[in-house]
């Protein structure tokens, strides 16, 4: 299944070259987006799974930030050379060692060690006999699909950590889609935008590398709320760089994508796969994935949309986007407090 969605969304992008009207790019895009989506949780998912530790993903997942890095600038400067048929051309050539490599990938990953899984047992039951929360079962070695979702929809934490996906991706999809617009309207460079690309690279690999030991000291919770406080803060800082107009003060902002997305998706993977019941990590990765880059991500560039077509200067599209992921925050913190006294509230109705 990876390999065939894979490749098949490998060729309907190439195709969009090719194609003379904007009507065929489109069909063409969403055809070849809706293929790729489960190829993400596809393999974080088995990365986590074959990983001796769950902190072992961040150095798998660093790989992809250095490629990212690494191959953005020398991609732009050659489009700028030699056109965007270039781009496509490359993009192609290169997705060829990554068909390959996805067919190298056992079907059935190593499973945890035994220490590492009685820690899971362990953490489950700990979530388990909070006051108020409902973790997710892990009884079963398979769970169907149905039965799966149903219990994941009657999980507070996972509800909880949803809330977290989508203020992250909010926030994301704001700085993803409208950061460089941003940045040249108060007269960046194409030198300039580069070293922004660069910047957000640079700082998530060391994040990723030290996974493990960020998690010796705080919890994927906490790495998670760490994560969200830093794009509240980095949306505050783009707004103040927009007062000041100085695009070279944007720089040094970047930095904090180690953070607003390094922290955040390791957070939320392992996350994932602990509150996920046996045999359906890979659904909840997905669930994961969509409400992150998927309903959070399409709603901040939504959002940014709506607040630049109304006029709204820049400082007050960053100022509101930093107001709309806190709530969601806040939503996300409250939650289960909210829960236990529903909950208890039910409990009473029973009784009398």
């Amino acid at each position: 299944m990876l390999v065939l969605c894979l490749g098949a969304s490998t060729v309907l992008r190439s195709m969009m070259w090719a194609s003379g009207q904007l009507g065929q790019v489109v069909v063409l895009l969403i055809l070849a987006e809706f293929i790729a989506a489960p190829v993400g949780p596809f393999i974080d998912s088995h990365v986590q799974h074959a990983a001796k530790q769950e902190s072992d993903y961040g150095k798998q997942r660093l790989w992809a930030s250095a490629g990212w890095g690494i191959t953005a600038p020398l991609a732009g400067s050659m489009v700028q050379r030699y056109g965007l048929g270039i781009g496509f051309l490359c993009y192609t050539a290169l997705s060829i060692p990554s068909l390959i490599a996805a067919t190298l990938l056992r079907a059935s990953p190593t499973p945890l060690n035994v220490q590492e899984h009685q820690q899971h047992q362990h953490r489950i039951g700990a979530e388990r006999a909070k006051p108020g929360i409902s973790a997710a079962p892990d009884t079963a070695r398979k769970a169907s699909t149905w039965e799966g979702m149903r219990q994941l929809r009657g999980s507070v934490p996972v509800w909880q950590l949803l809330l977290q996906c989508t203020a992250s991706g909010i926030g994301g999809g704001v700085i993803g889609t409208y950061l460089f617009l941003f940045a040249r309207d108060i007269g960046a460079l194409p030198s300039l935008l580069g070293l922004l690309l660069m910047a957000n690279c640079a700082a998530e690999v060391p994040m990723f590398y030290f996974q493990e030991r960020i998690m010796k000291i705080i919890s994927p919770q906490a790495m998670l709320n760490a994560a969200l406080g830093a794009m509240v803060l980095r949306l505050a800082l783009y707004a103040a760089a927009g007062q000041v107009a100085n695009p070279w003060l944007i720089l040094p902002i970047e930095l904090l994508q180690g953070f607003t997305m390094a922290m955040a998706w390791s957070g939320a993977c392992v996350s994932s796969k602990r509150l996920a019941p046996k045999g359906l990590e890979a659904t909840m990765q997905g669930v994961v994935t969509a409400t992150m880059a998927g309903l959070g991500g399409g709603f901040g560039g939504l959002l940014g949309g709506v607040l630049r077509d109304h006029q709204f200067g820049w400082s007050s599209i960053w100022g509101v986007s930093a107001g709309v992921v806190t709530s969601f925050w806040l939503m996300s913190a409250a939650l289960p407090q909210v829960a236990q006294v529903l909950q208890a509230r039910v409990r009473k109705q029973h009784a009398e």
